[in-house]
């Protein structure tokens, strides 16, 4: 599931003989996997992180920390291909 804050009590909902799937973290394992086979992944050190967004930046620096787990300092809003590409949707709160 991408509800990441809702994944506990999917899970208590569902039951043990369900198991969630978090797709962040095996997207996160399939990436790593590719980066190391093509020699792009970083050695040692720690790296950054850039947040882009296809809806409010504010909102997303807001609630940003509850599913990064650090402290969201800017995003940067994106319109993907495809999309209709409207004005920023405003932040209602």
């Amino acid at each position: 599931t991408h509800y990441p804050l809702l994944r506990e009590p999917i899970a208590r909902y569902l039951g043990a003989e369900v198991e969630i799937v978090d797709s962040a973290a095996e997207t996160a394992k399939e990436l790593r996997r590719a980066l190391k086979a093509a020699t792009g992944l970083r050695g040692s050190g720690k790296g950054s992180a850039s947040f882009f967004v296809t809806d409010v930046p504010d909102r997303f620096t807001r609630l940003g920390e509850r599913f990064y787990g650090e402290g969201v300092s800017s995003a940067v809003r994106v319109v993907l291909a495809g999309s209709p590409s409207f004005a920023a949707p405003t932040d209602s709160g």
